[in-house]
C-alpha cells in the first residue's frame, strides 16, 4: 500500500505557472506573484494550489526550469504536456502504475470499464476514496491519456512523443554526451509515461535521430552528441526533416 495518498493535479493552473515564470527575473518574485495569477477566488485556495504546482514542476526553486525552457524553446502546446506528464507521474507510481497496466494494455479506442478507477483505489489504498477515483480520473484526462465519449471514459489515439523522447533521453541519461546502452533506455519506463507502447518505435526513433545526426546508435548503443543545454534548438531544428 503506498504511504501517501497521490495528489490531485491542477493542470491548467500548472500551464498557466509555467508559462508565466519566463516573465520573472527571481524564483522569489515569481512564487509571491503566482498567488496573484491563479483565477481561483479564495486566497487560500490559490496559496495551496500554488505551493502545490511549485513543489512539484519547480522543486529546485529556479526561474528558469526545466519546463519553462521547454516552453520557450518549442512553443508546443502539447510537447508541453508530454513533459508534464513525465514529470509529474514519475512522483506520483499510483498513477503511473494505472497508465501502464490499464492504459497502455489496452488500444486506442477501447472504452474502460466503468468501476474500473474506483477498483483501483480501492486496491491499491483498501478503501473506496472518491475523491481519489475523481482525481485520477482528472489527472489521466488533462494528461491526454483518456477522454469522455457518450458518458464513458476511452482511450486516446496519442501521438508518437519524438520531441519528448529525445528531450527526456538527454535529460535522464545523457545531460553531457555519454554512451548508453538500449537496454537501459527500455529498462527505465519514462517512455511508455509519455505513451509510447513498444520498443520498436524507441528504435525507429533512435534511427531517426542517427540519420539527423542528432546522436549515434549502432548495435545496441546510443551515443549522445550534444549537451542537454543545446539539445533543445538541435532537435528543433533538425527532428521534422524526414
Amino acid at each position: 500500500m503506498p504511504e501517501k495518498w497521490f495528489q490531485k493535479l491542477f493542470y491548467k493552473e500548472t500551464v498557466l505557472a509555467i508559462k508565466s515564470s519566463l516573465d520573472f527575473f527571481s524564483y522569489e518574485s515569481f512564487k509571491s506573484d503566482l498567488v496573484l495569477l491563479l483565477p481561483q477566488e479564495s486566497k487560500k485556495s490559490r496559496i495551496r494550489i500554488a505551493n502545490n504546482i511549485l513543489h512539484r514542476f519547480f522543486p529546485d526553486k529556479k526561474i528558469y526550469d526545466f519546463l519553462p525552457q521547454v516552453w520557450e524553446v518549442y512553443q508546443d502546446e502539447e510537447l508541453l504536456r508530454e513533459i508534464i506528464r513525465y514529470d509529474l507521474l514519475k512522483q506520483e507510481p499510483v498513477l503511473t502504475d494505472f497508465v501502464i497496466n490499464h492504459i497502455l494494455t489496452r488500444p486506442a479506442g477501447e472504452r474502460l470499464p466503468s468501476q474500473i478507477f474506483n477498483e483501483y483505489i480501492k486496491e491499491t489504498y483498501g478503501k473506496k476514496t472518491e475523491n481519489l477515483s475523481w482525481w485520477l480520473q482528472g489527472a489521466l484526462r488533462d494528461l491526454g491519456y483518456i477522454s469522455k465519449a457518450d458518458l464513458h471514459w476511452q482511450i486516446n489515439e496519442l501521438r508518437i512523443p519524438e520531441t519528448a523522447f529525445l528531450v527526456l533521453l538527454h535529460r535522464i541519461f545523457a545531460p553531457y554526451p555519454t554512451r548508453i546502452d538500449i537496454n537501459t533506455i527500455l529498462e527505465d519506463n519514462f517512455w511508455k509515461i509519455l505513451g509510447i507502447r513498444n520498443s520498436s518505435t524507441i528504435t525507429n526513433l533512435l534511427y531517426k535521430a542517427h540519420l539527423l545526426n542528432l546522436l549515434e546508435y549502432k548495435e545496441d548503443i546510443v551515443e549522445t552528441q550534444y549537451p542537454l543545454e543545446s539539445i533543445f534548438l538541435s532537435i528543433k531544428n533538425n527532428f521534422n526533416a524526414i
